[in-house]
């Protein structure tokens, strides 16, 4: 620690217990994120903003208890969408120098301080425009099982970016639903004439037995006893 930033933590650390001056300031958080050192956390005794995180610019903010989730969310100025993969990558007790296993980001620093005295901090899934992060915003902005809507990811992506998503986008969906509606009425024009067609065959077949049926009268004649006698021709 340089003499200048030594002399601006003491003063916002110094407390009073019965006339003597106490310089009262303990160490509990470093973070790292995606691999760069972000904070340094300290906690003092003087204040209800009792947790002073300091910056890699080495500003200072100051901070209740949150947990460290907020604390950051608050610091940098990030939505909830942003936090959706917030997560512990790997942590280090300052007690025991062994690895923490609990989802540190969720505790309080008080927690963190009471549990492991402090704690090296890994954490991912901000501050990350990679592969990977817009990949996960994909897949939250897409559920597998589910159609993407009518807009690709944002709505203020342009076409072009648009024709590169994934094969089910539907960004044309209006369209489709059009063709699909025409298809839909052709396919009942068609059963409506495949049914005419069926009602002319089976008045056609009725005609034929009545005909047949007709014909068969005027070849015989009926006696009173009910016999049919067959009626000759003439010449």
């Amino acid at each position: 620690m340089s003499s200048s930033r030594n002399d601006n933590l003491i003063q916002h650390c110094i407390s009073s217990v019965n006339g003597h001056s106490i310089y009262k300031i303990d160490h509990i958080a470093i973070i790292t994120i995606n691999d760069n050192l972000q904070f340094n956390v300290f906690r003092r005794y003087n204040s209800v903003y009792e947790f002073i995180i300091e910056d890699y610019l080495g500003d200072l903010h100051f901070h209740k208890d949150y947990s460290v989730r907020v604390s950051l969310q608050k610091i940098l100025c990030l939505t909830d969408k942003q936090m959706a993969y917030f997560r512990t990558v790997d942590a280090y007790s300052f007690k025991t120098n062994a690895p923490i296993y609990d989802d540190i980001h969720h505790m309080r620093w008080s927690e963190i301080q009471l549990n492991y005295i402090g704690a090296v901090m890994k954490l991912g899934g901000i501050l990350d425009d990679g592969v990977d992060n817009l990949q996960l915003i994909k897949e939250m902005n897409n559920p597998a099982g589910v159609k993407r809507k009518s807009w690709c990811g944002y709505e203020d992506e342009s076409e072009e970016e648009c024709q590169e998503c994934e094969p089910d986008c539907v960004c044309d969906k209006g369209d489709e639903e059009e063709d699909e509606d025409e298809d839909e009425d052709e396919d009942e024009d068609e059963e409506e004439d495949e049914d005419e067609d069926e009602d002319e065959e089976e008045d056609e077949d009725e005609d034929e037995v009545y005909e047949s049926q007709s014909s068969d009268e005027e070849m015989y004649t009926v006696l009173r006893n009910g016999t049919k006698v067959y009626k000759k021709k003439c010449c």
